[in-house]
């Protein structure tokens, strides 16, 4: 119980199947955890049965699951999918632009261990110690969670020097899911130009 997961997932729409692109940001934090040779695992998916399927097997054993959240219709997945790997007793997390400015908001929902606000290379190698228990919570910049019924907000941490921040793993993506979607809009498009010419 040693890794981590981070997870970027989309609805299931013709559009998001036509503008798929990778998760520049949970890529910049995975740089982080990887310098402190932390063993971490990134899934892009599309909420379907078999991205599920994929993803439950990658985050059975993981010391986290963490979401990237945003105020956007793909919230819903991210509840959907949180649920199922609560009640699974997996450890579930969200971090991004949604739960920075609303973390009170985020927590009151039961499938949400924790909320992590700020940009995510600044605090994610010290949630994960925590998460062994190694520091304290209040070690934690922008850890925010429920302690016996109370909200513990941390406030969002000072915005990180572009020159610190890490790179781009882009080996640790299902560039063929991406290239796949590419392909096949490519391929709507010419066809329709084919048809109207």
């Amino acid at each position: 119980m040693n890794h981590i997961v981070l997870v970027n997932i989309e609805n299931n729409t013709e559009k998001v199947h036509r503008q798929f692109s990778p998760p520049f940001g949970i890529l910049i934090a995975v740089s982080v955890l990887q310098r402190n040779n932390v063993e971490v695992i990134v899934r892009h998916i599309v909420n379907t049965k078999e991205g599920l399927k994929e993803l439950l097997r990658v985050c059975e054993g993981a010391i986290a699951v963490g979401f990237s959240v945003m105020t956007s219709p793909n919230l819903l997945s991210v509840i959907e999918v949180s649920k199922l790997l609560h009640n699974q007793g997996i450890f579930v997390y969200w971090a991004g632009t949604h739960v920075t400015l609303l973390p009170k908001i985020s927590l009151q929902d039961s499938c949400v261990d924790a909320v992590l606000r700020g940009e995510a290379e600044q605090n994610l190698y010290e949630f994960y110690l925590w998460r062994q228990g190694k520091i304290s919570a209040d070690a934690v910049p922008g850890l925010c969670y429920i302690d016996n019924g109370e909200f513990r907000i941390s406030p969002i941490p000072a915005i990180t020097m572009p020159d610190t921040l890490g790179y781009h793993p882009f080996a640790l993506l299902d560039i063929t899911s991406i290239w796949t979607n590419l392909y096949r809009r490519e391929r709507i498009i010419y066809q329709a130009r084919f048809f109207h010419s």
